[in-house]
């Protein structure tokens, strides 16, 4: 029985997020745009945290 409300709540969820994208493109695609560059800013800090380091100076040059 919680499994198959779980199951339509998600859905329902799923619909109305979808109806919700699509009516009010707008407002949300600045809001979503903004949190996946969050996102992807976290993750490379968390890949920069494992890997050697690297002068300054270096990466200076390599963006000049």
């Amino acid at each position: 029985m919680q499994v198959n409300v779980e199951r339509e709540f998600k859905e329902k969820f799923r619909q109305t997020f979808i109806e919700m994208l699509e009516t009010d493109r707008e407002t949300l695609y600045p809001l979503f745009t903004e949190i996946m560059e969050d996102l992807a800013l976290v993750r490379a800090m968390e890949e920069g945290e494992n890997t050697r380091k690297v002068k300054e100076e270096n990466i200076i040059g390599l963006l000049q």
